[in-house]
Formats: structure tokens, sequence, C-alpha cells
């Protein structure tokens, strides 16, 4: 149930950020033909990308935790014994689960703290912006929890003579 949830999350997040990404492009090629065909910039399209982009790596980084691509130094880690790994494969997701709460909880302040002001150049509201932290710290939760789940489900699974992983 949880599992299915995370796809279709993750899901829409992807097609989120395609979208961003299609509508950054078509920002940052409408000030380049403003800028130097037409000789009159617009103000607004560069602060307008910075906050797609902001949004796009922080969409990014649950999606890059679900799909398992993110960069990761597992050398030393292979090297142990089995028992070792799978305690450190918990540690190390654990770990990130507090810090995703923890980051959670801040980014919400954050947002409390600059509520009602607004960015200098195209008067975004500045919670608009900083809502890009407790999106990803939230999803990122989601997606740390589904792969515990899915971790626990697998080894009960071996424990009672399944065999491989599910």
């Amino acid at each position: 149930m949880l599992s299915k949830l995370t796809n279709r999350a993750i899901g829409l997040l992807e097609r989120i950020v395609l979208a961003m990404l299609a509508v950054a492009v078509l920002v940052i090629a409408l000030q380049v033909v403003m800028r130097y065909v037409v000789g009159q910039p617009l103000g607004w399209t560069e602060q307008m990308a910075r906050y797609l982009f902001i949004w796009m790596v922080m969409l990014g980084i649950p999606i890059m935790f679900h799909r398992k691509i993110f960069m990761a130094f597992d050398l030393l880690l292979q090297a142990l014994p089995k028992i070792v790994q799978l305690v450190m494969n918990y540690v190390i997701k654990l770990s990130i689960c507090f810090f995703a709460a923890y980051w959670l909880w801040y980014s919400l302040q954050l947002i409390a703290a600059t509520w009602g002001k607004l960015t200098s150049g195209i008067k975004m509201p500045l919670a608009v912006i900083y809502s890009a932290q407790p999106t990803c710290a939230f999803f990122l939760l989601l997606v740390i929890l589904t792969q515990i789940a899915e971790d626990i489900a697998a080894a009960k699974h071996r424990a009672k003579g399944g065999g491989a992983a599910c």
C-alpha cells in the first residue's frame, strides 16, 4: 500500500519537474531573444529561472532516492560481512529519516518566519520559494520509510524460507 502511494507520488513529482524544466527552458529562451534580438531584456526571467531550478533540485532529491541513483561510496561497505552491511543499511536509512524529519520541522519554521515577505524582483512570496524545502523533506521521508518497510518485508520473507528478496 505504502509502496503504491510512494510510486504514484514520485510519478507526479517527475511530471512536475519535467513541466518546470520546460517552463525554465522557455523563460531562458525568451530572455535570450529579448536581450539579443529585441535589445530589451526582461527583468523577471532570471529570478523565475532561478526559483524553478531550486524547485527542480529539491523535487529531484526524493526522485533520486526512490530510483536509488544517488552517488554513493560503498566500496568499504561492500567489504564488510553481510550482517554488518544489513545493519549499516538500516542505520543509514534511519539517519536519513531523522535528518528529513529535522529538515521538515525547521523548514516549516522558516516558512512561518518569512510569511508575507516578498522577493525583491518579481514580488513572489518567499514562502513559495522556501516551500521547496519541506516539500523535499516530506517526500524524502516518504521514500526512505517505504524503502525501510520494503527491506523489513524482504527480510521477513527470507527468514520464512522464501529465498531471495521479493
